[in-house]
């Protein structure tokens, strides 16, 4: 029997600030009301925009999203390893995400599940204490932070392969 191996993207997406001087503007987290199932939807769409039937056949089958904060904009991408640099470039090509601009950036790579997973924990902390620390979303407060993170820690160690 055949094992299927994967790669496990980290991601974050990162929104520009509504702010009119283009010069102040800054990259953000804080994401929209984005399922796990509308990203799986955008990353396949990408895939097949920018590489067609050939990039959307080989990545078909192993393409899943295993996580995704949406205060945060973190999420975990399960790939096929022989195809996950596909995945990573498709990625890098969107743009817009519900029609507002934004960056996508690979954090991490690994091949198991683990690696991402504890990758992730510390990244998400991370950014929780920026984002309360900065005042840059209403919903991470410093009071709320440590109730925050752990709901996210226990969120990502769920995760089974």
């Amino acid at each position: 029997m055949v094992r299927f191996k994967n790669r496990y993207l980290l991601i974050e997406i990162l929104y520009e600030a509504p702010q009119e001087s283009a010069a102040l503007r800054a990259l953000q987290p804080v994401v929209e009301n984005l399922s796990t199932r509308e990203l799986s939807k955008l990353v396949r769409e990408a895939i097949q925009e920018n590489f067609g039937d050939y990039g959307a056949g080989v990545t078909n089958t192993g393409l899943q999203v295993k996580y995704f904060n949406p205060l945060t904009g973190l999420g975990i991408i399960r790939a096929p390893r022989d195809h996950f640099r596909l995945v990573w470039a498709a990625l890098t090509f969107m743009r817009k995400v519900h029609n507002r601009p934004c960056v996508i950036r690979v954090i991490h790579t690994s091949g198991t599940i683990r690696s991402a997973q504890s990758r992730a924990i510390a990244y998400d902390r991370d950014q929780l204490l920026r984002l309360a620390q900065q005042h840059l979303c209403e919903q991470a407060t410093q009071s709320n932070v440590a109730e925050l993170t752990a709901a996210s820690e226990q969120a990502i160690s769920a995760l089974d392969h």
